[in-house]
């Protein structure tokens, strides 16, 4: 079993040039733009059971409903007189079935730590709506994804830190609504940019920061600043206050 932790590190390595471990100190603010997930009982054997209560229409089922694959064969079958069948008497009945079972797993699935909603992935932890994914943490509505550390709605995409909805972005941090990107920071709405900061509907950029091209050398420089403040705070303070969604 590879550790999710040392694939954090590796990613953070990667995008802050240093890398950070104990990826679950981090988990409230990996989390700060997505569902929290939480730990319950299952509502027959009371067996521990992750679940995400407000994720779309998760949010409509009562917790003290839920079951498991291996509570199906206990629900108590229904004798109803159907002579004497009425509305009230029906409704009274569902309660004795009425259970959610919330066990969707498909396909080869390998180390996972809490989740639920999810196939062909490997090692992944506190996921929900993840597929055909691996190394993937305190994330949701994946596909195709590879270390991804509090991501949201994200496809195709690898190396990214607190990205959300986009497409085929690798080794970004701080972006939202991005296509076909690498190595962007702080960044929302570009496409096809590569080595951008506080970049915002930008197309076609290289060495851009607010949208300006400014060549390599004066890139390099503020991303080396704005990196030392981003791994200072994430060593002194779990999180970094700043975030896409902030500007």
């Amino acid at each position: 079993m590879i550790s999710l932790d040392n694939e954090f590190e590796k990613t953070t390595q990667l995008l802050f040039g240093k890398g950070i471990s104990n990826m679950d100190v981090f988990s409230t603010w990996l989390t700060e733009y997505s569902f929290p997930g939480k730990e319950i009982k299952t509502a027959i054997d009371k067996k521990p059971f992750y679940i995400v209560p407000d994720y779309f229409l998760l949010r409509n089922i009562p917790i003290n409903r839920i079951i498991s694959d291996s509570e199906l064969s206990k629900l108590p079958d229904i004798k109803l007189d159907f002579g004497r069948i009425t509305l009230s008497s029906i409704l009274r009945s569902i309660a004795d079935i009425g259970y959610y079972n919330l066990d969707v797993i498909e396909g080869q699935n390998n180390d996972v730590e809490n989740g639920i909603v999810y196939m062909n992935v490997y090692n992944v932890k506190s996921v929900c709506d993840v597929f055909e994914s691996k190394h993937v943490g305190y994330s949701q509505y994946i596909y195709g994804g590879d270390h991804l550390f509090g991501c949201y709605r994200l496809f195709f995409s690898q190396f990214s830190i607190h990205c959300y909805n986009s497409t085929n972005i690798t080794s970004c941090f701080e972006c939202d609504s991005c296509k076909e990107c690498t190595w962007c920071y702080f960044c929302h709405n570009c496409q096809g940019c590569h080595d951008c900061l506080f970049c915002s509907n930008a197309r076609n950029k290289r060495y851009a920061i607010f949208n300006q091209e400014v060549g390599k050398e004066k890139y390099l420089e503020i991303k080396k600043m704005l990196l030392e403040e981003v791994i200072t705070s994430l060593e002194k303070n779990k999180r970094f206050d700043k975030s896409i969604f902030d500007f």
